[in-house]
C-alpha cells in the first residue's frame, strides 16, 4: 500500500510535533500555534527539571513525587495533542481554521493514551521509584491497578514504624517485590488469634467499621503506638485465622496484608515469613495512577 504525498504530509507533521511540539506546526505553516506549544513545552520542561534537582536530597515528600507524575502526564499529553494538531492543520490549506479540534476524538485519546504512558515514563527520583499493584492482598488501602510511589532514601527506611507499607524484595526471590503493612519489628511477639491480631500477647484495639461486601467485614485496628488502619476480614474463620507466636528477630519485620484472608506474608514463614531491614526499598506515599479516579492523588496510610 502506497501513501501518496497528502498523507505522508499528514503524517510528516505529526511525527514532527510527536518529538517536539510546535515543529510539526511550522511545517503546516501554523507559526502562532508553533510559538504556543513550544513555550508550553519549555515551561513545562524547565518545571520538570526544577522538581526533580529540588528532589535531590533525602527531604523529598510525596508531594513532589506528585508533582513530578503530574508534570510528566501534561508534558506527554502536550507532544501527542501538539501531534494531532499538526496532523490535522497539514490536512488543511494554509490559514484555514481548526474549529474545535480540542473536542476531537483523537485529541481526548491523546489525553488518555498520555496518562497510562507517563506512568511508564515517569522516572525514578534518586529517593523515590514507582510501582504497580497486581493483587488484591492490600485492600481496600490498595487496589488492583493502582500505581504509587513509594519513597525510598535511606532516612525514609531508617525510620520505618509499625503502620507504614512497605515495598521488599521477597525473601525467598529477591527479584520479585511485595507491598505489605508493617505490624512489628524486631523483639516484637506476633500472633494471629481467631482472627484478631495480638503483639507482645495483647490483642490489638479493633473498631467494627460495617460491611465491605457479601461476608466481608471492615475493622480499624489501633496499632501500640497509636497508628491506625482499616483491614477487610471475612466473617468466617480463614486458614490463617490462628498461627503461633513468632518473636521477630533484630534487623528483621513482620509484615501483613490489610486484606487479611487473601495475603501471602510474615504469617506464611514458607512464602514470606519475616523481611529483613535489608530487603525493604521503601515505604508507600501516593496513589500516582489508578483506574479509580478519586484515588489519584491520595496518601497511602
Amino acid at each position: 500500500m502506497r501513501l501518496s504525498l497528502p498523507a505522508l504530509r499528514v503524517a510528516w507533521a505529526g511525527l514532527l510535533s510527536l518529538l517536539l511540539p510546535g515543529l510539526g506546526q511550522v511545517f503546516a505553516g501554523r507559526r502562532q500555534a508553533a510559538l504556543r506549544f513550544t513555550g508550553v513545552w519549555m515551561v513545562l520542561s524547565l518545571a520538570l527539571a526544577g522538581v526533580q534537582l529540588a528532589s535531590g536530597t533525602d527531604t523529598i515528600t510525596s508531594a513532589g513525587v506528585w508533582t513530578v507524575f503530574a508534570l510528566v502526564v501534561a508534558t506527554v499529553a502536550l507532544n501527542i495533542t501538539a501531534a494531532c494538531h499538526a496532523a490535522l492543520a497539514a490536512r488543511q490549506p494554509p490559514g484555514a481554521r481548526l474549529r474545535r479540534w480540542w473536542w476531537s476524538a483523537w485529541t481526548w485519546g491523546a489525553a488518555l493514551l498520555a496518562a497510562n504512558l507517563a506512568f511508564a515514563l515517569l522516572p525514578a527520583g534518586p529517593d523515590w521509584q514507582a510501582f504497580s499493584v497486581p493483587s488484591a492482598s492490600m485492600l481496600p488501602t490498595l487496589r488492583v491497578g493502582d500505581r504509587f510511589a513509594a519513597l525510598t532514601s535511606g532516612r525514609v527506611r531508617a525510620a520505618l514504624r509499625p503502620g507504614d507499607v512497605i515495598v521488599f524484595h521477597l525473601p525467598r526471590d529477591p527479584s520479585v517485590d511485595y507491598v505489605k503493612r508493617l505490624v512489628a519489628v524486631g523483639g516484637q511477639t506476633v500472633q494471629m488469634r481467631a482472627g484478631r491480631l495480638t503483639i507482645d500477647g495483647h490483642e490489638v484495639p479493633r473498631q467494627d467499621l460495617g460491611p465491605a461486601g457479601p461476608g466481608v467485614e471492615r475493622w480499624r485496628l489501633t496499632l501500640p503506638d497509636g497508628r491506625s488502619y482499616v483491614v477487610w476480614k471475612r466473617l468466617a474463620g480463614g486458614p490463617l485465622d490462628n498461627t503461633p507466636p513468632v518473636t521477630v528477630a533484630p534487623g528483621s519485620l513482620f509484615v501483613l496484608g490489610d486484606n487479611l484472608d487473601d495475603s501471602l506474608d510474615s504469617r506464611v514463614p514458607s512464602e514470606v515469613g519475616q523481611v529483613p531491614r535489608a530487603l525493604v526499598i521503601g515505604r508507600a506515599a501516593v496513589i500516582v495512577w489508578s483506574p479509580f479516579w478519586r484515588r489519584i492523588g491520595t496518601q497511602v496510610r
